[in-house]
This record gives C-alpha cells, sequence and structure tokens, in this order.
C-alpha cells in the first residue's frame, strides 16, 4: 500500500519543498515548464511506501530535507531523460535506507520512497 507522498509531508518539509523548486526556477520558458512538471510529479506521481513512512517520521527534520533534495534531483533526472538515468536500473539509493524506486501505475511513471528491509 502507498500514499502520495505529498501527504506525508510536514508543514516544515513542504517549506523546505518550495524553497528547493523556487531556487531551482530559470528565467527562461523551458526552465519555469522543467521545474514546474518536477512539483507536479512529485505531488501526482511520487508516493511513500506505508512500510517507509514511519522511518520516515523518525527522521530528523534536517535528514528529510536532504532526502527530499536527493528526491527532487532524482525526479528531475527522471523527467529530463538525464545522462544519469540508467537503462534497467529502477531502484535508486537516497541514504538513510531510503530509495527511490521507479514502476509503472496504471501507464504512468510513478517513483515510490521505499526503505530496504
Amino acid at each position: 500500500m502507498m500514499i502520495r507522498f505529498s501527504d506525508a509531508l510536514s508543514a516544515k518539509d513542504r517549506e523546505h519543498l518550495r524553497k528547493i523548486l523556487n531556487a531551482s526556477l530559470s528565467t527562461t520558458k523551458s526552465g519555469l515548464r522543467a521545474m514546474s512538471s518536477v512539483g507536479e510529479f512529485l505531488r501526482d506521481d511520487t508516493y511513500i511506501d506505508d512500510g517507509a513512512l514511519q522511518a520516515w517520521k523518525e527522521l530528523a527534520q534536517p535528514e528529510r530535507e536532504r532526502l527530499i533534495s536527493e528526491l527532487i534531483w532524482r525526479v528531475t533526472c527522471h523527467l529530463d531523460g538525464s545522462i544519469t538515468r540508467v537503462l534497467g536500473v529502477n531502484t535508486y539509493p537516497l541514504g538513510r535506507k531510503f530509495s527511490a524506486v521507479q514502476s509503472e501505475q496504471e501507464g504512468r511513471d510513478i517513483f515510490c520512497l521505499a526503505v530496504a528491509s
């Protein structure tokens, strides 16, 4: 079972997410569109596994912020089709035993934050 990642964020997590996305904005139309799509993907197509939710809540705020930043970078690479995206690899370690797992749900690419067991 999964819940939307955005639903697991605290007010401080949301503030950090906004700060990172706003700092990344470019003044070009393509830059604005790119960061907008990252925010949309994080909101609509990124989840957290039920088994990872408690571990997420137990992290100190600076650790959650670092993981959020790592997740933003991974989503940006995915949406850009970056060379850091490796064919055949669908699990990306983010640190603190968390990984972003890429899969497909109802024909759409998603990421799910999970904890290695």
